[in-house]
């Protein structure tokens, strides 16, 4: 499964490792502190394609009980709604969390299901994913969350750039072996944008 959250400084290590979170709800919340809620969908943007994302809430959802997955789809539709209102985005992440989790506690408590903390954070990522998808599909949305969707060449900057100096590097050297290492970065660096495209993460679509 997709994992959309991050505890990491620039969002990208994942919470899930094949489909297992790997932190708990109170430690997301606490590491979200220091950062904007759009941060965390911004990282959708440059990191997961449509198709993954689409995959990894259909994935979701589909793992939970018919009583959360009923009440996740509830306060996906009620923060749809509000999405042009609310200041969300702008707020702090630790402070996103606690409005999210607390209307999802309400929505499980209304239909007889313990708002367990693993409960609300799949609940919290439902809501999440749908506002990364909706953004991946709609430059309206982008612009009402604030957020901008970056090119091809500033998402992989780096790693085109790595490519480029170890290319003249390997132009330039007379070892043997050593220009055989340098070829071997190179096709490294070239590897992640690359997986990128196949997989969809830098898809084009939604621009409008």
């Amino acid at each position: 499964m997709l994992s959309p959250l991050s505890l990491s400084s620039d969002l990208s290590s994942c919470t899930r490792c094949a489909g297992v979170r790997s932190v708990s709800l109170r430690d997301f919340r606490d590491a979200m502190a220091d950062r904007q809620y759009r941060d965390l969908l911004e990282f959708h943007l440059r990191s997961h394609g449509e198709r993954q994302l689409e995959a990894a809430l259909a994935e979701l959802l589909g793992s939970l009980p018919p009583e959360a997955r009923d009440a996740a789809e509830k306060l996906a539709d009620r923060w749809d709604r509000r999405m042009e209102a609310t200041e969300l985005w702008g707020e702090e992440g630790d402070a996103a969390v606690d409005r999210i989790c607390g209307e999802a506690a309400e929505l499980l408590r209304e239909r007889d299901a313990d708002p367990a903390d693993d409960l609300l954070f799949d609940l919290f990522e439902v809501v999440t994913l749908r506002f990364a998808l909706g953004a991946t599909r709609s430059g309206d949305i982008r612009r009402v969350m604030g957020i901008r969707r970056r090119g091809f060449l500033l998402r992989n900057g780096w790693w085109l750039l790595s490519a480029a100096v170890l290319t003249v590097a390997a132009s330039l050297v007379s070892s043997p072996t050593v220009e055989l290492l340098l070829w071997g970065g190179v096709a490294a660096s070239l590897l992640p944008p690359a997986a990128r495209l196949v997989s969809g993460s830098d898809e084009s679509g939604g621009g409008r």
